[in-house]
């Protein structure tokens, strides 16, 4: 599969779609079997957890679960991503609810295979709050 500007594009706006929609099944369809998945707010989760990486798709399905029910007006901004080979950084603004906006950095790796996410690693910038 070639990972190129189309793909990537078309894919980004399946994956913005797809949580915009909180549709968690179309979500995971994205993301490969054997995910290698970081991401600091892990830990916000799952306090007790020593490592913010999640290995496997079951987990990831829990964890987005658990995401899409604590944030149920939780909505994504696509703002502009960079591709290099099959790698992607992804540029998005996260809306959590009125009163809070993240700036998000999320890095895919996909598979050329199947060009499935088999590798994703979330970087957040500062919260702004809104009264």
């Amino acid at each position: 599969m070639k990972i190129d500007d189309i793909f990537v594009k078309e894919h980004i706006d399946r994956w913005t779609k797809a949580w915009n929609d909180h549709n968690i099944k179309e979500i995971l369809s994205l993301y490969s079997d054997n995910i290698l998945f970081r991401s600091p707010k892990i830990k916000s989760v799952y306090p007790d957890r020593n490592s913010a990486t999640i290995t496997n798709k079951k987990e990831l399905e829990e964890y987005f679960s658990l995401g899409l029910k604590k944030y149920s007006n939780l909505k994504f901004i696509s703002v502009d991503y960079f591709l290099k080979k099959n790698k992607v950084i992804f540029e998005y603004i996260g809306t959590p609810d009125n009163k809070i906006q993240w700036s998000v950095m999320e890095a895919f790796e996909f598979n050329s295979d199947n060009g499935l996410i088999e590798k994703s690693s979330v970087y957040y910038g500062v919260e702004e709050k809104f009264s």
